[in-house]
């Protein structure tokens, strides 16, 4: 029973860190990635700078914690963002 709960307690932590990971590397880059990514294909339409936005969690108000907790809500699933 040790062995799966260890196994578990594995696989919760490495999927945080993967999910951090996640969340701060499009930040740790130079500029902004949607800015990065429409200039990679510029035949875009204006309405994917919003959608890219929305799927890089990126352009959201409030400081860098507050969209952190934004985005493991969003992960995993929850209805309301924490405030």
């Amino acid at each position: 029973m040790s062995f799966i709960l260890r196994r578990l307690g594995f696989y919760v932590v490495a999927a945080w860190v993967a999910l951090t990971a996640n969340f701060f590397l499009p930040r740790a880059m130079p500029g902004n990635a949607v800015q990065a990514i429409m200039a990679k294909f510029p035949g875009l339409q204006p309405s994917a700078y919003k959608a890219l936005q929305a799927m890089l969690g990126v352009g959201h108000p409030g400081s860098l914690w507050h969209q952190y907790l934004a985005y493991l809500g969003d992960v995993s699933g929850s209805t309301s963002a924490p405030t």
